[in-house]
């Protein structure tokens, strides 16, 4: 089941994670990995 990341006021999408990955474990660390890399990018 895919984890779709989206601003909810306007609904635009922003980033679709785990395609084809419906393991619970894995869903949450490419959720984990995506925030990380979020984070970094935001305190350049």
């Amino acid at each position: 089941m895919p984890i779709n990341i989206y601003i909810e006021e306007t609904g635009e999408n922003l980033d679709g994670l785990c395609d084809d990955v419906w393991e619970l474990p894995n869903q949450i660390n490419a959720l984990e990995t995506w925030l990380e890399k979020r984070q970094e990018f935001k305190t350049k």
